[in-house]
C-alpha cells in the first residue's frame, strides 16, 4: 500500500494548511507566531507539512459550549454550600467528599456538584487519595504561614481603609461590635462579626485581589478552629475597636501598626493555649 501525502495525514489528525492572503503572514511569519506563542525554539516536525507550518485547528466538543446563567449559579450554590461545610468542620481534615452524598444533601444533581469539587481541588480544600476526594484540612504549620501572609495583607488593607473607608461603614461596623457581649454570644455569630471587620476593610481597598487573598486566608484561618482559643473575645474586641478608631482618624500608619499587632496577638494567644500556657 503506498504511502499517504504528508498533507493527507496532516488534514486528518486535525492540521490545515493556513490560507494564503493578502494580509496573512506568510510562513515564516506564522512560524514565528507559532514558536513565540507555545515558547518552542526549534518548530517541531508535526507541525510541519511539506516543508510549510501547519496551524491545528481541533474539532469542537461539547466542552466549547458555553456555560449557561443557570449552570453558573448552580455550581457557585454548590461551591457556596460545601465550602461553610469545611469551614465549619462539619467536613473535617481527611473527611471523603462524595460527590453523589452531597448532591443529595444540597438537593442538586451531580453536575454543579462536581463542577464545586473541581474547584475547591483546584484552590486545595480538597486533595486526591487514590481514587478518593478528601478534605484537605489546616494544620498548625499551615496556620502559622496563614498568619503570617494575613499580617502582610491585612496590615496594608488597614492603612489603605484609613483613606478610603467612609463613616457610615465604619459606624456599622463598630456597632456591630458594640452588641457583643461575652457569654451571650456564640461562636459563629462572633467569626460573622470579626468577618465583617476584616472584610469590610479588605473591600475598601477597592483592590479585589487583596479582598480575595485575604477572603482566603480568613477561610483557612477557620478552617483550623480558632473559636477553640480562649481568652481572645474581650481583648479581640478591644484591638478591633483600636483599629476602627486608627481608621476613623484617618491615620494609615496606626491603622496598619494596630492590625499587625491584632494578628501577632491571635498567634501568640494560639501558641499559649497549645503549650498550656493558659491553663489555670
Amino acid at each position: 500500500m503506498a504511502p499517504r501525502p504528508a498533507m493527507a495525514e496532516a488534514r486528518d489528525s486535525g492540521f490545515t494548511a493556513p490560507h494564503k492572503s493578502t494580509n496573512a503572514p506568510d510562513a515564516a511569519q506564522e512560524a514565528g507566531i507559532f514558536m513565540k506563542t507555545y515558547g518552542f525554539r526549534h518548530l517541531p516536525d508535526a507541525c510541519r507539512c511539506g516543508g510549510m507550518p501547519v496551524v491545528y485547528q481541533p474539532a469542537h466538543t461539547d466542552s466549547d459550549r458555553p456555560v449557561t446563567e443557570q449552570e453558573q449559579t448552580l455550581t457557585q450554590g454548590a461551591l457556596d454550600s460545601i465550602m461553610k461545610m469545611i469551614r465549619t468542620g462539619e467536613l473535617a481534615h481527611g473527611d471523603i467528599v462524595s460527590e453523589r452524598s452531597l448532591a443529595e444533601k444540597l438537593g442538586l444533581s451531580r453536575t454543579p456538584v462536581r463542577e464545586a469539587i473541581s474547584r475547591l481541588e483546584g484552590q486545595n480544600f480538597v486533595r486526591r487519595s487514590g481514587r478518593s476526594l478528601l478534605v484537605n484540612g489546616v494544620a498548625l504549620s499551615d496556620l502559622f504561614e496563614v498568619l503570617g501572609v494575613r499580617r502582610v495583607l491585612e496590615a496594608e488593607a488597614a492603612r489603605i481603609a484609613a483613606t478610603r473607608m467612609t463613616a457610615p461603614e465604619s459606624a456599622r461596623i463598630r456597632g456591630l461590635l458594640m452588641e457583643m457581649t461575652e457569654g451571650q454570644v456564640t461562636a459563629e455569630h462572633h467569626w460573622d462579626v470579626d468577618e465583617v471587620l476584616h472584610m469590610g476593610i479588605a473591600a475598601a481597598t477597592g483592590n479585589r485581589l487583596m479582598e480575595r487573598m485575604i477572603h482566603d486566608c480568613r477561610v483557612r484561618t477557620r478552617m483550623f478552629g480558632m473559636e477553640r482559643i480562649p481568652g481572645r473575645f474581650d481583648i479581640g474586641r478591644a484591638e478591633h475597636l483600636a483599629i476602627l478608631d486608627a481608621i476613623e482618624a484617618r491615620d494609615p500608619a496606626a491603622a496598619a501598626l494596630r492590625m499587625s499587632e491584632h494578628i501577632d496577638n491571635a498567634r501568640a494567644a494560639i501558641v499559649r493555649s497549645l503549650t498550656g500556657e493558659d491553663r489555670p
